[in-house]
């Protein structure tokens, strides 16, 4: 187990250092296998991590939450027994949100949360440096030159991160359990719709997103203790230490952006996920690790309110 973690850390450092230019993206979004299309089945084989797993009962009614990782490598083997038995188990799947499959609908909510505002564009709020950087990522990419003008930080970085990492983005673990309730035709149900999510991003000032970017373009490189911190992240969730993920989430989340993507989705997703708990007999829920670790987690939220939680794994 420990060897296989040295050799993980290489490959996750090594993965940095070739595209360290485009990594401060792919952090700022976080919280992002032997197949061409992997399943819950391959990541049961040579069990190498176990994240946290919670249950909640009440009136004969169970409620098994745990913290997704929306992006992860083939190496990473986490669907253990006991995370196995309580999907299986369960009735219907709770996630963050389900994708609409709608384009003209999706292109109308990236423009109305995604967009810059006022008709503005990137360059304006860059130096003339910046921007030959950003446009030289931008064709790198090969994404559209004039849509990139107008994308807000938020929504350029995402594109950014699913453009270098495609593969680790089809073994996130929300998008496993949503393949697998599919093919089990298993009820699923969204704690937000799309426009909620967008509007979260949105909500996150400019200025924040504007900051992340020139940073993000004037970086060189990543010193070993930004690798440290962000590989630590990983490994936390790996290994099911909350507290430790919980103090790095806090370390790397401005105020305004923890409150806007954490707390306020929390306070949400709170009501609507006792709604869908007190309608099946068993329930997996499935959400972004970071809303299960801290004071303002949906686990905290149900200890305040009375419920008895009980970590499983």
């Amino acid at each position: 187990m420990l060897q296989f973690w040295k050799l993980l850390l290489g490959e996750i450092i090594n993965f940095m250092y070739r595209y360290q230019k485009y990594l401060v993206a792919i952090f700022i979004v976080f919280v992002s296998f032997g197949c061409s299309e992997p399943s819950l089945k391959d990541a049961s084989y040579g069990i190498n991590a176990k994240p946290a797993l919670w249950k909640v009962e009440k009136r004969h009614k169970t409620l098994y939450l745990l913290g997704s990782i929306h992006k992860l490598p083939k190496e990473l083997k986490w669907y253990s027994p006991k995370i196995q038995k309580a999907y299986t188990t369960s009735n219907q799947l709770i996630v963050e949100s389900l994708i609409d499959r709608d384009p003209d609908r999706m292109a109308i909510l990236q423009k109305k949360y995604g967009f810059l505002p006022n008709g503005k564009i990137i360059s304006q709020f860059l130096t003339k440096d910046e921007y030959k950087r950003y446009q030289d990522i931008v064709r790198e990419l090969d994404i559209n030159i004039i849509y990139a003008n107008r994308l807000r930080p938020w929504l350029f970085f995402s594109i950014l991160q699913n453009k270098i990492l495609p593969k680790e983005l089809k073994n996130g673990i929300d998008i496993l359990f949503m393949k697998q309730a599919r093919k089990d035709r298993k009820k699923t149900f969204a704690l937000e719709t799309t426009q909620e999510a967008l509007k979260a991003l949105s909500l996150v000032p400019l200025d924040e997103g504007i900051q992340d970017l020139k940073k993000f373009l004037n970086a060189k490189k990543l010193t070993k203790d930004e690798i440290k911190d962000r590989v630590d992240l990983f490994v936390s969730w790996a290994n099911g230490d909350t507290e430790r993920m919980a103090y790095l989430i806090s370390k790397n989340f401005s105020e305004k952006k923890y409150k806007y993507l954490i707390v306020e989705r929390n306070k949400l997703w709170y009501r609507r996920m006792l709604k869908y708990f007190m309608r099946a007999k068993s329930t997996m829920l499935v959400v972004g690790a970071a809303h299960l670790t801290g004071k303002d987690s949906l686990i905290s939220r149900l200890k305040r309110n009375g419920y008895k939680v009980t970590r499983v794994q």
